[in-house]
């Protein structure tokens, strides 16, 4: 028993070594990618068109290019102002509780049209307000968008999906879902239990759904206390937590459940995030044109044939933005029946099932990036998404994605499980650092334009931001990411820091590269010193040289003359 604890304790400190060497390989791959030149790459036959058109370009882009984006991105902003408003975020957050409300959405058969249809089965509260109702009456759908294509079952592996709904006056709900099979032994079935509430926090309410859905396959009353309990509890901070304590009916303390703490990250960035996904089935420049799509607030709908594939990419796609967060519609599936809202002139992310598609061509639907995953190609495209990031960034983010990936499919220790594990987690990492690496590239540098207003609070200087950097093309690529209602919404939240700007991850990374460089500076400098002192001593030496051998030659001449005379 002994030996079994020493071992397992030698093997996990095994492995905590092999992560730490690990990550600082994937940061020296990732500094080694964005600092070496790129080698001309000859043109390979499946590269998609729109990357094709753009590899024998000097990355600039033209006046009246520059005109079109930065009017759509002010024409969003004109639009959805309404959207990105941190104090008003903040205050929702302050005031509510743990969400808004929680209902379970169960299959009908429709006798008409012959098909299931999504039901609702269970609110809690009843009661809700007209808004709330208003929005209830689409949640069945995005609950269930696949209905039509189910059956009842015996067996069923529970799996998890969110959505975003947006109002008209900018208030974002967020639906987090557990779908399940109940409890039985004939088929039946599945039900969604689906969350509401006004916070972007993935990891808190997978941990309560994690709770319900253990519950409900033991006892419905005793997940229907759980609901109630959760009900009463407020958000915690970042980092935070809260618990919540199962109470019995005479209003006591119980002792028959174990408190249930739900812990909310510091830091949400690769919460319950598949980079694996996204990467294994597109190719990385076509990501890469999917994320540049998506820092100019346009409009990105991905399709497949699955709907755990499609929710996972579309989840991975808005999670490559980190610092940065997605501020406009966000449906990872959205269900057959609201296909019309993939018309909307604001920006989105939409998933869809492939049979969509042919409806898709019907609609009027202008300047959208549809993304096949399935055959891995992109069905239509804008034609200028290869010239939003700067070309040498491009090159980078290409060159350290491609390194990445290629890197960490060789095994590591443990058994098959930790080997999966410990893998994907590490490629996640490793994934997200590339993109955190690009945007402190190009706005790392925001922390040194705040000033302090006569109140005490923060102001940012956007023209001195951009002014100061001295890449042509990443100052142009600022001028209108600087506009979009994702940097504006960070900026918002950084000037409300009372504390000064918090030190989250993405500052770390700043801290790092700027002291790095401030290494590197200091090293070329020695260098050149060293290069000067050598020249000066060559010089001298030569000097003294040439002065030696004037001063034989006038002895020599000398000695001729007298010979001479």
């Amino acid at each position: 028993m002994f030996s079994m604890t020493f071992e397992d304790g030698r093997h996990r400190q095994e492995r905590t070594m092999e992560n730490l060497n690990g990550n600082y390989r994937m940061r020296r791959k990732i500094n080694d990618a964005f600092r070496r030149p790129r080698p001309p790459r000859p043109l390979q036959a499946d590269d998609d068109r729109s990357s094709v058109t753009s590899e024998d370009s000097d990355g600039e882009v033209n006046e009246a290019v520059m005109h079109k984006r930065l009017t759509h991105i002010r024409a969003v902003k004109k639009r959805s102002s309404v959207y990105c408003n941190a104090d008003k975020y903040r205050r929702i957050i302050k005031e509510s509780k743990l969400y808004d409300y929680l209902v379970v959405i169960s299959l009908e058969f429709n006798e008409e049209t012959r098909r299931y249809q999504p039901i609702e089965k269970y609110r809690y509260p009843e009661e809700l307000s007209a808004s709330q109702n208003d929005k209830l009456r689409a949640i069945p759908h995005f609950c269930f968008p696949d209905a039509f294509k189910w059956a009842p079952v015996e067996k069923y592996l529970s799996e998890s999906y969110s959505f975003v709904l947006t109002s008209m006056d900018g208030t974002r709900s967020y639906g987090y879902n557990r779908r399940l099979l109940p409890p039985g032994d004939k088929p039946r079935l599945p039900e969604v239990y689906c969350i509401i509430t006004p916070i972007s926090c993935r990891l808190l309410f997978t941990q309560l759904l994690d709770e319900i859905e253990r519950r409900r396959m033991v006892s419905r009353r005793d997940m229907e206390k759980l609901i109630r309990e959760a009900y009463t509890r407020h958000v915690p901070p970042p980092g935070g937590s809260t618990t919540i304590m199962q109470m019995d009916t005479d209003g006591t303390r119980t002792s028959i459940m174990q408190p249930l703490t739900l812990q909310r990250p510091q830091d949400s960035r690769l919460e319950h995030v598949d980079f694996d996904c996204l990467f294994s089935t597109l190719k990385i420049p076509q990501v890469i044109q999917i994320f540049a799509s998506l820092l100019f607030e346009r409009r990105v709908i991905m399709c497949s044939g699955k709907l755990s594939k499609l929710s996972k990419c579309s989840q991975a796609v808005a999670a490559l933005l980190y610092p940065f967060a997605w501020q406009h519609v966000y449906v990872p599936v959205l269900p057959e029946k609201l296909i019309d809202m993939s018309c909307s002139p604001t920006p989105y992310i939409m998933g869809m099932l492939s049979l969509c598609i042919p409806r898709l061509e019907e609609l009027p639907i202008e300047e959208v990036l549809i993304v096949d995953i399935d055959s891995k190609d992109f069905y239509t495209v804008v034609g200028d998404e290869a010239t939003i990031i700067p070309k040498k960034l491009s090159h980078a983010l290409e060159r350290a994605l491609t390194d990445i990936c290629g890197s960490l499919t060789e095994p590591s220790y443990g058994s098959e499980d930790d080997i999966s594990s410990e893998d994907h987690e590490a490629k996640n990492r490793a994934i997200s650092e590339v993109f955190i690496r690009y945007f402190v590239e190009t706005c790392g540098h925001y922390v040194n334009h705040f000033s302090t207003k006569y109140d005490g609070g923060l102001k940012f200087d956007r023209e001195g931001f951009i002014r100061t950097v001295t890449s042509r093309s990443i100052r142009k690529f600022l001028e209108v990411f600087s506009e979009t209602q994702m940097f504006a919404f960070f900026i918002q939240e950084k000037e409300a820091e009372v504390e000064g700007i918090a030190q989250g991850l993405f500052e770390t990374r700043v801290r790092e590269y700027e002291a790095q460089a401030k290494i590197n500076a200091n090293k070329f400098g020695a260098k050149v010193k060293k290069i000067g002192r050598a020249v000066k001593d060559i010089s001298r030496e030569g000097g003294k040289k040439v002065a030696d051998t004037a001063k034989d030659v006038r002895i020599k001449v000398k000695a001729n003359l007298d010979a001479k005379v």
